[in-house]
């Protein structure tokens, strides 16, 4: 099987004592007690999507839900994420009830 490679972004934040690899691209995080476990979990749970999809035909199909496009360069296809994150984190003040 023929394969390109993809950039994606990640987001690193801790949750609690959990800190987390989060790729908005994907919608696939992956979780440990520090970053190197966190992206060994990403790691892997992004090999089962890859392997899962591609087993099952579904690959395309659901890079497109995901909101990739397929894109032409020098006569070959290729698949880039239309998410961009635009900046670190930006923080917002909401209310909520007592």
């Amino acid at each position: 099987m023929e394969t390109v490679m993809a950039k994606i972004q990640l987001q690193l934040m801790r949750e609690g004592d959990t800190v987390v690899l989060y790729s908005p691209a994907l919608d696939l995080a992956g979780y440990g007690k520090t970053a190197g476990a966190a992206k060994q979990d990403f790691d892997a749970a992004l090999k089962v999507f890859m392997e899962e999809t591609a087993s099952h035909g579904t690959l395309e199909k659901a890079l497109e839900e995901l909101g990739w496009k397929k894109v032409w360069v020098e006569n070959r296809a290729h698949w880039q994420p239309q998410i961009e994150l635009l900046s670190g984190v930006i923080e917002e003040e909401i209310r909520l009830p007592a």
